[in-house]
């Protein structure tokens, strides 16, 4: 392939379905976490407990050599590190804020992904995401983080 070639592939994603998969992605993530703030902030107001946010990244936004998924990975790369400035900035709240990163796991979306699960190998379940989901949920001393959950 030419650069003219992947010019052409990389232009022929509607900038429509670009700026829907940042809005779903990173900003409904932004301004839910800050219209939730002054309640998660009054949850961790006797600074026994601590207010969590986990937010559901992806593998892919930590990887370089995804191609042609690039609105998508890019999305999830602007949302992991939203979750980390939303940590630093928000921990004077008593509110932690973590992500995690699932690797490939079967998914009504993602049919293309799942045929790169090598043969023999298993497919990650809901199971091992819920489990990353109950540490950061219970471990006060976390945050900021991002849980890479893909047996690697």
């Amino acid at each position: 392939m030419n650069a003219k070639e992947l010019q052409q592939m990389l232009f022929a994603e509607d900038q429509r379905e670009w700026l829907s998969t940042f809005n779903t992605n990173v900003s409904a993530i932004y301004f839910t976490t800050v219209a939730f703030l002054p309640l998660l902030q009054k949850c961790s107001g006797d600074g026994h407990a601590k207010a969590s946010v986990i937010i559901i990244a992806s593998m892919s936004g930590l990887q370089s050599r995804l191609s042609g998924y690039f609105s998508y990975s890019a999305s999830k790369a602007a949302t992991i590190h939203l979750s980390k400035m939303m940590a630093y900035e928000f921990q004077v709240f008593n509110v932690h804020i973590n992500s995690i990163a699932p690797g490939y796991f079967p998914s009504y979306n993602e049919g293309r992904q799942m045929q790169l699960v090598p043969v023999g190998e298993e497919n990650g379940t809901e199971s091992e995401v819920v489990q990353g989901v109950l540490f950061l949920a219970k471990n006060r001393f976390v945050t900021g983080e991002v849980l890479n959950i893909d047996k690697v």
